[in-house]
């Protein structure tokens, strides 16, 4: 303990463990306290005139461990949620006296002091639980900003599921993290009433990029962002274009924060480039064995069938159920068959188009597959 504090944690502490619930001394208290904690304030003013800033900040980090932990410790001793006798509510009433002068001490450090405070240390329980509501409170605004934009219930529940994963009660946030968090939702709403235009959910991710947020939550968010619109393109040029598209505007997004929400984590943008990046190269590497292939005479480039779209999808999804073709992914199975046949009605069958017609299937087409299976089976059994 630094000597300066030994008087004010030693009030603290009698209050704590000695102090019993019948004083009713609440003003000779508050004079005492008040008093130590204006000495406090003074000794800190005379001392950084004095010292190099090193030695400030470390005196600072000292300061703000120590108030941290004299604040958990009566956050702890404090009693809640129960009804009180007269004398515990005594009790209580000079402990909370206690806890708001130190607060006080916390708050003048930094706001007389921020070149010194550090904004690194963790909050003290007080201080996320007063976070932890305003949390709620932020989160349910912005909510209700994107349901008066029309943006989609479900698109709406998503980002809601991101922002909650900050309320885990294992959480703990810094001092820089709660000034932050609050800025970030302060402009994610001016951001989203200023919008005259139709919101996308890429709107959103954008704009919560350029403003720093690299909770892994968002970046996993993204990621199935990028992923269920990749598989929405028809083919891997399709894919490409996509992914291109996505690199360029992720490029251009203009900062709107200094700091990220961890300094700790990878920068979002670069995180995101990174994914990005691997997806391209994974696209080529596909491309490049197919051409090897290929030209190695093992794969041919396309097979021609007298199928029709929905009838081929019907005859591969036939012999997947009969296990004759075994595929742990139905999506690799789809971009395989889309790569190497054509049908009758195009040469190249897209992906999406293949997919629709897997999962939907028709009466009439079902009739024509049959037909080719009833002759499949003649030919068998005159080969027997």
């Amino acid at each position: 303990m630094t000597y300066e504090l030994s008087n004010f944690s030693r009030i603290i502490d009698t209050e704590i463990y000695e102090v019993t619930a019948g004083d009713q001394d609440l003003a000779g208290l508050l004079v005492e306290i008040n008093q130590e904690s204006r000495e406090i304030l003074r000794f800190i003013q005379q001392s950084i005139t004095l010292m190099e800033y090193e030695e400030c900040k470390y005196a600072f980090t000292k300061y703000q461990q120590e108030f941290t932990s004299l604040l958990n410790k009566l956050e702890k001793t404090i009693v809640k949620d129960i009804p009180l006798s007269s004398l515990d509510f005594l009790k209580n009433e000079r402990l909370s006296i206690c806890k708001n002068t130190v607060l006080d001490l916390l708050a003048s450090l930094e706001s007389d002091f921020p070149l010194y405070f550090n904004y690194s240390m963790l909050l003290n329980l007080s201080a996320l639980t007063s976070l932890r509501v305003k949390l709620m409170e932020l989160i349910e605004e912005f909510a209700a900003e994107l349901k008066q934009k029309d943006v989609d219930s479900e698109t709406i529940e998503s980002f809601q599921l991101v922002f909650r994963q900050l309320l885990h009660p294992k959480k703990t946030f810094s001092y820089q993290q709660s000034a932050y968090i609050k800025d970030f939702f302060n402009q994610l709403n001016e951001w989203c009433d200023a919008t005259d235009k139709q919101i996308e959910t890429l709107d959103i991710v954008l704009v919560i990029v350029s403003l720093g947020f690299n909770h892994p939550a968002f970046y996993h968010f993204c990621c199935r962002y990028f992923t269920e619109a990749l598989e929405e393109c028809d083919n891997i040029n399709d894919q490409r274009q996509m992914l291109s598209f996505l690199k360029k505007i992720f490029k251009q997004v203009f900062k709107l924060s200094t700091s990220p929400y961890d300094v700790n984590l990878p920068i979002i943008e670069d995180a995101i480039q990174r994914y990005l990046d691997a997806e391209l190269s994974y696209l080529h590497a596909i491309e490049l064995t197919a051409e090897d292939l290929s030209s190695g005479g093992l794969l041919e480039k396309n097979f021609q069938v007298t199928f029709t779209v929905r009838q081929l999808a019907i005859f591969i999804q036939l012999q997947v159920e009969a296990n004759i073709i075994f595929s742990k992914s139905p999506k690799v199975l789809h971009q395989y068959v889309t790569r190497h046949y054509s049908s009758v009605e195009t040469e190249k069958i897209s992906e999406k188009s293949f997919k629709n017609a897997y999962y939907r299937t028709r009466d009439s087409d079902m009739e024509k597959v049959i037909e080719k299976i009833v002759t499949m089976l003649a030919l068998a059994q005159d080969k027997c």
